[in-house]
């Protein structure tokens, strides 16, 4: 099952749910990945995701635009999750 309420997807590399708000794009990581590993780069347009070293797990366009900034999009890591929450610039 998808995390939350919404629309979304699953690949072999991460899982995504979009409403008409936000996306959630979640990876999953080795045990041994730290929050420094992880490398997030979220633009108006373009999302990078990944681990330090080792090819994008998420390289690539988005369909829409997204709000980028300290309160717009954002991400978070628990044991073995990485989490890109971007804000959609409706």
């Amino acid at each position: 099952p998808l995390p939350g309420p919404g629309y979304g997807g699953k690949t072999d590399r991460y899982t995504w749910v979009q409403t008409t708000n936000d996306v959630t794009v979640t990876f999953h990581v080795p045990a041994a990945i730290k929050s420094r590993d992880v490398v997030v780069d979220m633009k108006v347009d373009t999302v990078k995701v990944g681990v330090r070293g080792a090819e994008p797990l998420l390289n690539g366009r988005l369909h829409k635009r997204i709000k980028v900034g300290d309160d717009e999009s954002t991400w978070t890591m628990s044991t073995l999750l990485v989490a890109a929450v971007a804000t959609r610039a409706c």
